[in-house]
């Protein structure tokens, strides 16, 4: 068969085995009143899945316990950031390229398996918790280990193999 199909209501397709879609293109596009929403094409041995509408985000949709939910949102105007909309949950490293990782005041980095160190912002004071068993160690592989205001003045500085100097209205 060639050609289009056109029919003015509603089209449903109900077959009693698989639908199969087989482009020799290898492109499978996807309209909306006559405008190209999606593309879903092969690249080598990788499914790839175009929004090519200038600045079109990719939303990923679903109902949660009744409720419409966007769990993801990819942002084409930000060359593909991931918002997700409750959580993370990473099996192995976890990379940043060029964004940040930015929280909330209250939103906590916490690391180990029971949360034991925490780094946080309250919206007036910043911590670096450690609430779990054990030391909070810090090092270095420098000569020193130097507590500064923002500003850059020394507060503590704790010398390799020698001395802890404490500042005072540097």
């Amino acid at each position: 068969m060639t050609g289009n199909i056109a029919h003015a209501g509603d089209f449903t397709l109900d077959v009693g085995g698989d639908i199969i879609l087989d482009a020799d293109g290898d492109n499978l596009k996807v309209n909306f009143s006559g405008t190209n929403y999606l593309d879903i094409y092969k690249t080598g041995n990788n499914i790839a899945f175009y929004q090519p509408v200038s600045d079109g985000d990719i939303l990923f949709q679903g109902n949660d316990g009744g409720s419409a939910i966007t769990a993801l949102t990819l942002d084409m105007s930000d060359a593909g950031y991931a918002t997700f909309n409750n959580g993370l949950a990473a099996g192995g490293a976890l990379s940043m390229q060029s964004h940040n990782v930015n929280f909330n005041d209250n939103g906590k980095a916490r690391f180990g398996d029971n949360s034991d160190l925490q780094i946080y912002h309250d919206g007036s004071a910043s911590y670096i918790k450690d609430v779990g068993t054990g030391n909070l160690l810090l090092s270095s592989d420098g000569a020193a280990v130097i507590l500064q205001t923002s500003q850059g003045e020394k507060c503590v500085e704790a010398v390799k193999d020698g001395t802890v100097n404490l500042y005072h209205n540097n």
